[in-house]
């Protein structure tokens, strides 16, 4: 990601339009090759001596702001060695500690070299290579940076330019179509994996026969009071995503000083492109493991690969994040998670569920989501539809969850049947 002051953009009225570059310029290309070139050459150089060579190359452009993207984009693909387990602060302290008691006791030694080969011998073995301040982010050295080729990292810079002013966004607007709707679900899948606060709708073609649409409406950092930097990341993580896709336009509220909003609107036009390896098969951590765990215990109810969609009668499209199947009686449930920022939702989610809108559907709700709300906390509670969880699901709590809603969820007669 670019830094604030790396942005490149204009303000065109109420647009803000990014600057983006021709990522078939010669010169351009033959900057970025250079960089390329100075950083695999540079392996084992600690970072200082990396950014003397690269103020080089940084100087020789006219526009050092573009310059410095660029170069930030690369080292962003860099590996450096850090301090790991070692305890620079401790051994610092050990080693100051004894530096002044022999100036204290005005014992200084008429050989360092010897004094620091014998006396001090056991404390620097500590250190490694010898570095005393080798904690220190100059002092890293530059361990490896992954293939890249010039004009693939000028399209990086492009994504990154775009996917950094998301992080001031309020709100994001996306329409897509012309696509498979294998292409479409992913995008939704997507949504949901980095729990992005949506509204997805179908759009009807303008004309008979026109193929439908998707909109996507999501509400941006600047709109979430309570982790808004790590939401701003989920955001410009998703966007990605979506430039997958043959056809799409995005339109988002910037708002980079207070008070002060712009128009950021983009499209498959532009040449964007994603490059995130393997982006089709990417899984969060947390739901991997706990898909895995929940294999692993689970005796009677087992994870589809159903893909659930739900389209509720106002032609709003959701997503639940995982679809249970028992092994046998065959109810299935889908259920949908609901973490702090996407509060605003779970009372539409109920009401739709209490219509009948959403037949065998759960809800997981964070309890952050209920905190200072004693309303809120008691419908939920009370709802044999709800589970109320910390950080994430656990697999036994969801396993009895399912259980309990199966029994509950019963038809009237087999109810009857049941309890005999």
């Amino acid at each position: 990601m670019l830094t604030k002051d790396l942005l490149r953009y204009h303000i065109a009225g109420k647009r803000i339009k990014p600057d983006l570059i021709d990522v078939k310029d010669s010169r351009l290309l033959y900057f970025a090759e250079r960089l390329i070139s100075l950083y695999e050459e540079s392996i084992s150089l600690r970072r200082k001596e990396l950014d003397e060579l690269l103020k080089v190359e940084i100087n020789s452009k006219r526009d050092q702001k573009l310059a410095k993207g660029i170069v930030k984009v690369l080292d962003d693909r860099s590996e450096y060695s850090l301090a790991g387990e070692t305890p620079f602060p401790a051994l610092r302290e050990k080693l100051f500690a004894l530096s002044a008691e022999m100036i204290r006791n005005g014992k200084l030694p008429e050989n360092m070299e010897k004094f620091r080969t014998e006396s001090l011998a056991n404390v620097l073995a500590g250190f490694p290579r010898g570095e005393v301040y080798g904690d220190l982010p100059e002092n890293e050295c530059l361990l490896r940076v992954r293939k890249t080729f010039p004009e693939e990292l000028l399209e990086r810079y492009n994504m990154e330019l775009v996917r950094s002013l998301l992080l001031y966004s309020s709100r994001m607007e996306i329409t897509a179509g012309g696509g498979e709707v294998q292409e479409l679900r992913r995008v939704f899948k997507y949504l949901k994996f980095f729990r992005l606060l949506c509204r997805a709708s179908s759009l009807p073609g303008k004309k008979k026969g026109d193929e439908e649409k998707f909109s996507f409406v999501i509400d941006g950092p600047a709109a979430i009071l309570d982790n808004s930097v790590k939401y701003g990341l989920l955001l410009a993580g998703f966007f990605p995503a979506v430039c997958r896709l043959p056809e799409w336009e995005m339109r988002s509220e910037i708002t980079l000083a207070e008070g002060k909003s712009h128009l950021l609107k983009i499209d498959h036009t532009s040449g964007l492109k994603c490059h995130f390896e393997n982006m089709g098969a990417y899984i969060p951590e947390e739901i991997r493991l706990f898909a895995e765990y929940f294999r692993e215990k689970s005796l009677f109810w087992h994870l589809t690969e159903r893909s659930a969609f739900r389209k509720l009668p106002g032609g709003e499209n959701i997503f639940a994040d995982f679809t249970f199947e028992h092994s046998v009686t065959g109810r299935t449930f889908d259920l949908e998670i609901f973490h702090l920022w996407h509060k605003s939702r779970i009372e539409e989610r109920l009401k739709s569920m209490e219509k009948g809108e959403l037949k065998d559907y759960l809800l997981a709700v964070e309890k952050g989501c209920v905190k200072k709300d004693p309303v809120l906390s008691e419908k939920l509670s009370s709802s044999p539809s709800v589970l109320l969880f910390s950080n994430f699901p656990g697999v036994e709590n969801v396993c009895k969850f399912l259980d309990k809603a199966s029994a509950d969820f019963l038809p009237e007669q087999k109810k009857k049947k049941h309890r005999k």
